[in-house]
């Protein structure tokens, strides 16, 4: 017996290799099967509709998106831009002496994220869909060439658009272009909630 092993040992490690491999492959994902994935559940439900973290990261992201979107020569813009106040409102409280979009972004509430702010944007959306408030492609056009970021002397320019959507900051061109749209489109959203109701949205408490 002690012999067979001794000459068969090699394959003997490969099976035990194999089998091991095998196992980690199917069950080795035990943070998922036991719900420690953080997307493995809802983390909040507005109106019906159920939020997972990746997706509320990706509306959070929104905060530093709109930082980049900003006219960087008016020293102004983070106060008075209407894609600042889209954040500013949503996301920061309008009394404090810094606006949201300025703060430094940590940790802070639920995970690292700026649920207020989350949240404020699902709901918009929820109300909007009931309202029938809608924003389509030629809306968006229209809205994309007023962003301070693309702008040289208060006119539109392409060769900065194109820079930004080519720049690789949010991932590649697809990417880049559906994340700047998505922010858009709830800044327009909002917008169009706000005037509908007579400008009274204010931040969550």
């Amino acid at each position: 017996m002690l012999e067979t092993l001794r000459k068969h040992h090699y394959i003997l490690m490969l099976f035990t290799a194999i089998v091991v491999c095998v196992a980690f492959v199917f069950f080795g994902d035990t943070g998922s099967m036991n719900g420690n994935n953080p997307d493995a559940k809802p983390f909040a439900t507005v109106d019906g509709q159920d939020y997972y973290h990746n997706e509320l990261v990706q509306i959070d992201s929104q905060r530093g998106l709109v930082m980049r979107l900003l006219d960087p020569a008016n020293q102004m813009a983070q106060f008075t831009d209407p894609l600042a106040f889209y954040v500013n409102t949503l996301g920061g409280n309008p009394m404090m002496r810094r606006p949201a979009i300025v703060q430094r972004y940590g940790r802070s509430g639920r995970d690292d994220i700026d649920f207020d702010f989350c949240m404020n944007v699902a709901t918009i959306r929820a109300e909007a869909k009931k309202l029938g408030v809608e924003v389509d492609r030629a809306d968006l056009g229209k809205f994309v060439q007023t962003v301070g970021g693309f702008q040289t002397n208060g006119q539109f320019d392409p060769a900065k658009y194109e820079a930004f959507l080519a720049g690789g900051a949010l991932g590649d061109r697809a990417n880049t272009e559906r994340r700047l749209y998505t922010t858009l489109r709830d800044i327009m959203l909002f917008q169009r909630m706000n005037k509908l109701i007579g400008g009274t949205l204010a931040p969550s408490p």
